[in-house]
């Protein structure tokens, strides 16, 4: 099976869940400062690997699943205007040109996103490093 045919079916089973992540001050109460939004496959209900492997080595899969988190982020944070989403990418996925151009998309919601760097290892020269985090600043 071809890897456009692969990303295809894998999309039609993408589903995401809002995970709360909480503050718990002195005072022993506690508040939901901001949600992950986690991608589930709708059969298992869990991470879809297969799918996530084939988004970090693709440049194709990447720009594919990158434009259905696009649509899915923006309804839901349209929806709630004070909902605050932390979003996952892995460092691979700053090697595509197309992550970058969806990074730029979405800052007229950067007031409700934070984006995190996953922790997997990756070898990349400080050359690439300094590229990245020029990118970064030049997102606001």
């Amino acid at each position: 099976m071809r890897i456009f045919e692969q990303i295809s079916m894998g999309l039609q089973d993408l589903t995401y869940i809002l995970q709360p992540i909480v503050f718990f001050p002195k005072d022993g109460t506690k508040k939901v400062v901001s949600y992950e939004f986690l991608i589930r496959s709708k059969k298992t209900g869990r991470l879809p690997r297969q799918l996530l492997e084939l988004v970090l080595n693709d440049e194709m899969a990447n720009t594919l699943f990158l434009n259905w988190q696009e649509a899915e982020l923006k309804r839901r944070l349209k929806a709630d205007p004070n909902l605050k989403v932390c979003l996952n990418l892995a460092p691979q996925q700053l090697c595509f040109a197309a992550t970058w151009k969806f990074l730029n998309r979405l800052k007229s919601l950067r007031k409700q996103l934070i984006l995190e760097i996953t922790e997997e290892p990756i070898f990349l020269n400080s050359a690439t490093i300094t590229r990245f985090l020029k990118g970064f600043e030049n997102l606001g």
